[in-house]
């Protein structure tokens, strides 16, 4: 099956990441219709004026955001249901992604995705837990709303933001720094069912490798070769030193110039299934791009710390991914 792919950010973080999203759009998605952003604060979305735009609650919140509060949030969503039922009608595939601990992004993100899930599609929620500084409050509210949503989705993305801080960074940049890498996870899962690229995936590689069950990670890596690139995407700072070892699926993609040679693929690929269990499901992707002199590798390891289990073939099972 050919994926219809949509994304919703949903409040201020998941509106950033859709922005930067933008800037680099994967294949298969068309930035006009496919990108939107979802907030209960009008000032914000007028901010992203130039995407798809869907206003939260206005009648219960008068466009004034939800305060902090997560239950405004989930009651503005449900207010505006059929409106986000309508912005991801057509869609098989739904991304959506958001910064847990405020108000808009951890109150509505599970409405929004039931509402993904009640269009049919396969949801993919990718999410951000608070840096430490901004106090134990926002992490409970942060888990709290990551409990809700997990119910919601098909497999879940938690990016640990006090893992990203590297250097002496600026709140601002550790702030821009975690926006970007919500639209990675989004543009690295895309990458991998654009249906653009040398070897494509299809929805039904991804389904199969989250039907799987257990935890699930995503890795993000560059270099001036595919498995280097590889070997940074496993060693990289999101996974937070989390052992492959034990997953039962694998999905892999490249992106490089069309120069890259069978054989460094081969390698990088090989070199990669080696990290998980030897009866993981692997499936890989290449996807061809001259604009770029290096490679990025992109790796979903799910079935990670799960049960020796009988998997039927009905809808995904959910999965917990912690970066």
């Amino acid at each position: 099956m050919q994926p219809r792919l949509k994304v919703i950010g949903v409040g201020g973080a998941g509106g950033n990441a859709i922005a930067a999203l933008a800037k680099d759009v994967p294949a298969g998605l068309d930035p006009q219709s496919d990108l939107w952003v979802a907030n209960t604060d009008a000032q914000a979305l007028r901010s992203h004026d130039a995407l798809r735009t869907l206003a939260l609650g206005p009648k219960r919140t008068g466009g004034l955001g939800a305060g902090g509060r997560p239950e405004v949030g989930e009651a503005a969503a449900i207010d505006s249901a059929r409106d986000i039922t309508d912005a991801l009608e057509g869609a098989n595939l739904v991304f959506v992604t958001a910064g847990m601990g405020g108000g808009t992004g951890t109150g509505a993100a599970a409405v929004v995705a039931a509402a993904a899930r009640e269009v049919g599609a396969l949801t993919i929620g990718v999410f951000s837990r608070p840096f430490a500084f901004e106090g134990r409050r926002r992490a409970k509210a942060a888990d709290e709303g990551l409990a809700r949503t997990e119910e919601q989705v098909d497999c879940c993305v938690v990016i640990e933001n006090q893992h990203l801080l590297q250097g002496d960074l600026s709140m601002q940049q550790a702030f821009a720094r975690a926006d970007e890498v919500l639209a990675a996870g989004v543009r690295g899962i895309g990458a991998l069912l654009g249906g653009r690229g040398m070897i494509n995936l299809d929805l039904a590689d991804l389904a199969v490798c989250l039907q799987v069950g257990g935890r699930a990670v995503l890795g993000l890596g560059e270099g001036p070769d595919p498995l280097i690139a590889a070997q940074r995407a496993v060693a990289c700072d999101l996974l937070a030193d989390t052992d492959l070892t034990g997953a039962g699926g694998l999905l892999i993609s490249f992106r490089g110039p069309r120069s890259l040679g069978l054989r460094a693929i081969d390698q990088a690929a090989t070199w990669l299934a080696d990290q998980v269990d030897p009866d993981a499901e692997v499936h890989f992707g290449l996807v061809t791009d001259d604009s770029i002199a290096h490679v990025e590798a992109t790796v979903v390891a799910t079935g990670l710390g799960r049960e020796p289990v009988q998997v039927a073939p009905a809808a995904p099972r959910n999965a917990l991914v912690m970066l």
